[in-house]
């Protein structure tokens, strides 16, 4: 995969039934649970199976997120993480979705680059201000090993 198309999206039901393009020849897709009407598990796999995304995550909120890696066909469960107490959730998707971007482009690995995201979310939803509570790279990756161990 040389060139990443991504496709971030809100609902997904809609998207779905129109056969929409970002969906159809994006590489990764991240959506939120919000508007899933069924399983999130089930929803994964009928998109995988529709569409051929190397990675697709449901974000769950509290609850956590789904991530599917077309690599190892897998669905894996990642727990949401807490770094601090939450103040604001706005702009929490985004900070989770542009983290596991910039990490996967550089890594090409799923794992790590969502477990660092999660850490990011978690860490800037600490704040009320859209324009603090960032990490920065070397902080981010200290917080990772301690969170989840070096890898």
């Amino acid at each position: 995969m040389n060139n990443i198309l991504v496709c971030g999206l809100i609902n997904i039901e809609t998207t779905i039934k129109v056969d929409n393009f970002p969906i159809k020849y994006s590489d990764i897709l991240f959506l939120s649970n919000e508007g899933i009407v069924e399983n999130e598990n089930d929803m994964i796999m009928q998109l995988s199976q529709k569409y051929n995304h190397e990675i697709i995550v449901i974000t769950m909120g509290e609850n956590g997120l789904l991530m599917y890696a077309k690599e190892k066909h897998e669905i894996k469960r990642f727990s949401a993480i807490k770094t601090r107490e939450v103040v604001n959730t706005i702009g929490a998707g985004d900070a989770l979705f542009s983290c596991f971007i910039h990490f996967y482009c550089d890594t090409k690995d799923p794992y790590y680059s969502i477990q660092l995201a999660i850490i990011f979310a978690s860490y800037k939803i600490g704040e009320n201000v859209g324009s603090k509570g960032f990490l920065t790279e070397e902080e981010l990756i200290e917080l990772k090993n301690k969170i989840y161990g070096k890898s």
